[in-house]
């Protein structure tokens, strides 16, 4: 069969980058909450699946102690749904997949009663150097852009 070139180089150092954009991300007073793979609640059934100690999905959501329109057009992230891409995205997920819900009076409500927050924004980590990641949410944090 067919392989990707590079694939498995790929996969090692978004898996790194997520690591550690983990560690970063978790430590901003601006995210209250963070889900990966090593969320605390994840973190025992993805052990059961992971095929190394090295594993690590490069798909990071987060939540803001504001509102996510607070943050997302200075996001200096290109925006999008990742379907195997190199490069970090980020995804306003919620108004992608539940734009029918969100659009309808009261939807906001019905997601939050479900335990899902429409302000989640999903990062899809690239392999971009970490500290070049981590800068964009640097400058977006202390106000600075490009």
């Amino acid at each position: 069969g067919a392989c990707i070139t590079g694939y498995h180089h790929r996969v090692e150092i978004i898996a790194r980058n997520t690591l550690e954009f983990n560690q970063y991300i978790s430590s901003c007073k601006q995210v209250t909450q963070v889900y990966s793979a090593h969320s605390s609640s994840s973190y025992a059934n993805f052990c059961k699946i992971r095929q190394s100690e090295q594993s690590m999905p490069g798909v990071v959501s987060v939540v803001f102690d504001k509102p996510l329109s607070h943050y997302y057009d200075r996001l200096m992230l290109p925006k999008g749904p990742s379907l195997g891409n190199s490069f970090t995205l980020a995804m306003a997920y919620f108004y992608v997949a539940h734009w029918d819900v969100l659009k309808k009076d009261g939807g906001r409500q019905e997601l939050l009663k479900l335990g899902l927050n429409p302000d989640l924004l999903r990062i899809s980590i690239g392999m971009e150097p970490i500290d070049e990641i981590v800068g964009v949410f640097e400058n977006l944090f202390n106000g600075s852009s490009y």
